[in-house]
Protein backbone atom coordinates (compact mmCIF):
# COMPACT_ATOMS: atom_id res chain seq x y z
CA UNK A 1 0.00 0.00 0.00
CA UNK A 2 1.23 3.40 -0.77
CA UNK A 3 0.79 6.84 1.19
CA UNK A 4 -0.89 8.39 -2.18
CA UNK A 5 -3.40 5.55 -3.16
CA UNK A 6 -7.24 5.62 -2.62
CA UNK A 7 -7.19 2.96 -0.15
CA UNK A 8 -4.60 4.51 2.15
CA UNK A 9 -6.29 8.21 1.72
CA UNK A 10 -9.57 6.71 2.78
CA UNK A 11 -8.19 4.64 5.97
CA UNK A 12 -6.89 7.50 6.95
CA UNK A 13 -10.32 9.53 6.84
CA UNK A 14 -12.28 6.99 8.41
CA UNK A 15 -9.29 6.74 11.55
CA UNK A 16 -9.01 10.51 11.32
CA UNK A 17 -12.98 10.79 12.16
CA UNK A 18 -13.13 8.39 14.71
CA UNK A 19 -9.74 9.43 16.55
CA UNK A 20 -11.04 13.37 16.66
CA UNK A 21 -14.54 12.10 17.72
CA UNK A 22 -13.37 10.02 20.42
CA UNK A 23 -10.03 12.60 21.42
CA UNK A 24 -11.44 14.10 24.16
CA UNK A 25 -12.00 10.56 25.69
CA UNK A 26 -8.88 9.69 24.78
CA UNK A 27 -7.01 12.77 26.14
CA UNK A 28 -4.76 13.18 22.44
CA UNK A 29 -4.26 16.12 20.55
CA UNK A 30 -5.46 15.25 16.87
CA UNK A 31 -4.05 17.73 14.41
CA UNK A 32 -6.15 20.06 12.47
CA UNK A 33 -4.70 18.87 9.14
CA UNK A 34 -5.59 15.29 8.35
CA UNK A 35 -2.13 15.25 6.62
CA UNK A 36 -0.64 16.42 9.27
CA UNK A 37 -1.05 12.73 11.30
CA UNK A 38 1.49 10.60 11.84
CA UNK A 39 1.13 7.19 10.45
CA UNK A 40 3.51 4.40 9.26
CA UNK A 41 2.64 1.50 7.08
CA UNK A 42 3.88 -2.04 8.25
CA UNK A 43 3.24 -4.39 5.34
CA UNK A 44 4.08 -8.27 5.81
CA UNK A 45 2.88 -11.10 3.75
CA UNK A 46 0.16 -11.86 6.21
CA UNK A 47 -1.28 -8.39 6.75
CA UNK A 48 -1.35 -4.78 6.02
CA UNK A 49 -1.02 -2.63 9.48
CA UNK A 50 -1.28 1.85 9.71
CA UNK A 51 0.60 2.83 12.99
CA UNK A 52 -1.19 5.83 13.63
CA UNK A 53 0.63 8.00 16.38
CA UNK A 54 -1.20 11.46 17.96
CA UNK A 55 0.16 13.20 20.85
CA UNK A 56 -0.90 13.32 24.44
CA UNK A 57 -2.26 16.67 26.11
CA UNK A 58 -0.14 17.19 28.73
CA UNK A 59 -2.45 19.12 30.46
CA UNK A 60 -5.89 16.34 30.87
CA UNK A 61 -5.63 12.59 32.12
CA UNK A 62 -8.42 9.70 30.87
CA UNK A 63 -10.03 7.53 33.27
CA UNK A 64 -9.71 4.71 30.18
CA UNK A 65 -7.23 1.92 29.89
CA UNK A 66 -5.94 1.64 26.09
CA UNK A 67 -7.77 -1.77 26.31
CA UNK A 68 -10.80 0.15 27.06
CA UNK A 69 -9.83 2.54 24.10
CA UNK A 70 -8.91 -0.19 21.19
CA UNK A 71 -13.09 -1.79 22.03
CA UNK A 72 -14.52 1.96 22.20
CA UNK A 73 -12.75 2.28 18.53
CA UNK A 74 -13.51 -0.75 17.24
CA UNK A 75 -17.06 -0.28 18.18
CA UNK A 76 -17.44 3.07 16.53
CA UNK A 77 -15.90 1.71 12.98
CA UNK A 78 -17.94 -1.63 13.42
CA UNK A 79 -20.72 -0.58 14.23
CA UNK A 80 -21.26 3.14 13.59
CA UNK A 81 -18.60 4.44 10.51
CA UNK A 82 -17.96 1.29 8.77
CA UNK A 83 -21.30 -0.15 7.61
CA UNK A 84 -22.79 3.66 6.00
CA UNK A 85 -19.44 3.88 3.61
CA UNK A 86 -19.00 2.52 0.59
CA UNK A 87 -15.34 3.54 0.03
CA UNK A 88 -13.89 0.58 1.72
CA UNK A 89 -15.99 -2.73 1.37
CA UNK A 90 -16.21 -5.36 4.12
CA UNK A 91 -14.06 -8.54 3.32
CA UNK A 92 -15.97 -11.89 3.04
CA UNK A 93 -14.23 -15.24 3.48
CA UNK A 94 -16.66 -17.95 3.02
CA UNK A 95 -20.03 -18.18 2.96
CA UNK A 96 -21.81 -17.50 6.13
CA UNK A 97 -22.79 -14.36 7.96
CA UNK A 98 -19.72 -14.89 10.33
CA UNK A 99 -17.48 -14.82 7.37
CA UNK A 100 -17.61 -11.16 6.90
CA UNK A 101 -15.86 -8.57 8.76
CA UNK A 102 -15.57 -4.49 8.24
CA UNK A 103 -12.10 -3.79 6.74
CA UNK A 104 -10.25 -2.00 9.89
CA UNK A 105 -9.89 -3.16 13.04
CA UNK A 106 -7.86 -1.78 15.85
CA UNK A 107 -5.44 -4.01 16.50
CA UNK A 108 -3.87 -2.46 19.47
CA UNK A 109 -3.56 0.88 21.27
CA UNK A 110 -0.32 1.08 23.26
CA UNK A 111 1.57 4.40 25.02
CA UNK A 112 4.46 6.20 25.98
CA UNK A 113 5.44 9.47 27.65
CA UNK A 114 4.33 11.53 24.82
CA UNK A 115 2.21 9.77 22.16
CA UNK A 116 -0.48 7.10 22.08
CA UNK A 117 -0.34 4.70 19.17
CA UNK A 118 -3.32 3.09 17.18
CA UNK A 119 -2.58 -0.05 15.03
CA UNK A 120 -5.10 -0.21 12.73
CA UNK A 121 -5.24 -3.75 10.79
CA UNK A 122 -6.41 -3.41 6.78
CA UNK A 123 -8.28 -6.86 6.16
CA UNK A 124 -8.07 -7.17 2.82
CA UNK A 125 -7.13 -10.76 2.21
CA UNK A 126 -8.13 -14.44 3.18
CA UNK A 127 -4.53 -14.15 6.04
CA UNK A 128 -5.32 -10.65 7.73
CA UNK A 129 -9.11 -12.14 8.05
CA UNK A 130 -7.64 -15.19 9.80
CA UNK A 131 -5.07 -12.95 11.93
CA UNK A 132 -8.47 -10.69 12.84
CA UNK A 133 -10.01 -14.17 13.71
CA UNK A 134 -7.16 -15.63 15.52
CA UNK A 135 -6.37 -12.87 17.63
CA UNK A 136 -9.91 -11.11 18.56
CA UNK A 137 -12.55 -12.72 21.07
CA UNK A 138 -14.95 -9.95 19.14
CA UNK A 139 -15.24 -12.73 16.83
CA UNK A 140 -15.13 -15.76 18.49
CA UNK A 141 -18.01 -17.33 17.52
Amino acid sequence: MKKNSKTFLNILFYIYVTVTYYSNLMNIIVPNDIQKVPVSILDDAEKTMLRFSFQKNKNGSRIHTVLQIADILNDYLQIVLLPNQTDLQPFQCGTGIHDVIEPLYVDMVFEDEYYINIDVIFVDNPLAFQYIKRTSVRFDI
